[in-house]
């Protein structure tokens, strides 16, 4: 394309520019910008705004433009033009404010610094697309230039970033407020749009973070004339693929007017927004948060407890439920407590406890857990909660009628004393029953013991021994004496009688001797003394 193809092309970028920069200004001026002091700068006086347009589609320098720029701007209005060529990547500018290409080492030219700090408040400094993406011919746009375009040195995404960048602060440096407006992607048409607005979207997070380290203020139009579900169709917001149409220029406007109204960018302020803002000064961490300042923000380090970007949000420390089996959970100083119900322990009550393992059982005993404790299952002897008592069986004196009780394992017994008897001495002692007395006697209890009442014959404690009746020798006169049930009978030799033979027969007394014989006792009989003419035992016999 010849060197008149270029400038036509340049055109073009100027109309499209112009609408930007008309509508731009007319709502600057309405709304009369202005920052509230003391962390923004002073109001900025529309009739002293500049607009340098970062790019070679602008080349008048003051005043309206024969290149493009419309009259019918603002009266009182000025347009400036940094005079930076972003489409072959240098200044067009050289020291003396002539035009020729002077290096991209030079973002601003000594000449429009001057301009530039002599009395404008705010520069915005803008470009077109094709002035961001041309220069970048590493990305494959050399073969997608328009015919005639001459090759160029490649520039690379950091040497732009770096001329955008230094040429912001260096006016910042002068205490100029600068607003980059990063520029729309075009729709998509062709190869050389796709290259172009990969190249813008992955230069502007970058180019953002840098501004914004430095408080320069950032207008993201991609971001703004991007496709979403807000936009779904950014096309009837251009003339072509790459300019706005009125309905375009008037959104881009109002984004870049709300830049500048909203002052310096958080956490700067000063003149140019080159003072950081200590976010600190004010003390907004709250309960003991520690606050560390940095760039254009603060962060609160919280104590234990508390939470929230100022640490105004006490941490409940019970919102996750962090207690189970049904732990009521008590939110403290940095942490939490359980207070877990029967038979559970642990931070969380997530332990069942177990009773049992500190063994409570003693002497023996069994333990079994329960809900909330334990139970001991005490052997034979013990009792109490942990079997630590021998049983006392004898407590409840359980031996009768004057027994002795003893503990023994598992039991007791009782010693009785004579006359009962039983487990508890409760039973009389029947001397009786085993019928003690012999041959008739009658048997009688008694304390410790029975008493026998013989018959008559019998003697001894169970009447086991037949009375001797002989024993004391009754039989007199040399009678024999025979042992009877309870009594004796003497036989007594001839000549006595009775019981005990103390009596001599008598044995005339029958009047045995007849006829007048003469009895005389004898021993064992008797004889009779016959008168003459008798004779015979008894004299019955008259002699003849």
């Amino acid at each position: 394309m010849s060197q008149a193809g270029r400038g036509s092309s340049r055109q073009v970028a100027v109309r499209a520019g112009s609408a930007l920069l008309s509508l731009v200004a007319l709502l600057v001026s309405l709304l009369a910008i202005g920052c509230s002091p003391p962390t923004h700068p002073a109001p900025v006086d529309p009739s002293r705004f500049s607009v340098a347009a970062y790019g070679d589609s602008l080349t008048a320098g003051w005043g309206t433009s024969p290149g493009g720029w419309p009259a019918d701007l603002p009266t009182g209005w000025t347009v400036f033009n940094a005079g930076i060529d972003g489409e072959m990547g240098v200044p067009k500018r050289n020291n003396d404010g002539n035009i020729e290409n002077t290096g991209a080492d030079r973002p601003i030219s000594p000449p429009d610094f001057a301009a530039l700090t002599s009395g404008w408040h705010v520069v915005v400094m803008m470009w077109g697309t094709n002035d961001v993406v041309y220069p970048a011919y590493s990305d494959g746009l050399g073969p997608l230039l328009p015919d005639g375009w001459p090759p160029a040195d490649v520039l690379t995404d950091e040497s732009l970033m770096d001329s955008i960048d230094r040429a912001a602060t260096t006016l910042q440096g002068a205490g100029i407020r600068v607003v980059v407006a990063w520029p729309p992607p075009r729709l998509p048409s062709d190869q050389s749009a796709s290259v172009a607005n990969t190249r813008l979207d992955r230069m502007r997070g970058p180019m953002q973070s840098r501004l914004g380290a430095h408080g320069v203020g950032f207008v993201d139009l991609f971001a703004a004339f991007s496709a979403s579900d807000a936009m779904p169709d950014p096309s009837i917001y251009y003339q072509d693929t790459v300019h706005w149409n009125p309905l375009g220029s008037a959104m881009a406007a109002s984004a870049i007017a709300q830049a500048i109204l909203a002052g310096c960018p958080t956490g700067f302020t000063g003149t140019g927004c080159t003072t950081v803002v200590d976010a600190c000064a004010s003390s907004p961490c709250m309960n003991g948060g520690a606050c560390s300042d940095g760039a254009a923000s603060y962060t609160c380090t919280c104590p234990s407890g508390f939470t929230g970007v100022d640490c105004e949000t006490t941490v409940d420390y019970c919102a996750s439920s962090p207690c189970v089996n049904g732990g009521t959970c008590s939110s403290g100083a940095g942490s939490y407590t359980c207070t877990c119900p029967m038979g559970f322990t642990g931070v969380d009550c997530e332990t069942t406890v177990d009773y049992c393992a500190s063994s409570p059982c003693v002497n023996g005993g069994t333990c079994s857990n329960d809900a909330g404790g334990y139970t001991c299952s005490c052997p034979t002897g013990y009792t109490g909660a942990d079997c630590e008592t021998a049983v006392d069986y004898c407590a409840s004196s359980p031996c009768v009628n004057g027994g002795t009780c003893s503990n023994d394992a598992g039991g007791y017994t009782c010693s009785c004393p004579t006359g009962y008897t039983g487990v508890d001495c409760e039973t009389s002692v029947d001397y009786c029953a085993s019928t003690p007395c012999m041959n008739g006697g009658v048997c009688s209890n008694e304390t410790g013991g029975y008493s026998c009442a013989c018959p008559t014959g019998y003697t001894g404690v169970s009447c086991e021994t037949l009375v001797d009746n002989c024993a004391s020798s009754p039989c007199v006169n040399g009678g024999t004496c025979s042992n009877g049930v309870g009594s004796y009978t003497c036989t007594c030799p001839a000549g006595f009688t009775g019981v005990d033979c103390e009596t001599a027969v008598d044995y005339c007394a029958s009047g045995p001797c007849v006829n007048g014989g003469v009895c005389s006792n004898e021993a064992g009989g008797y004889s009779c003394d016959c008168p003459a003419g008798f004779s015979g035992t008894d004299c019955e016999n008259a002699d003849e």
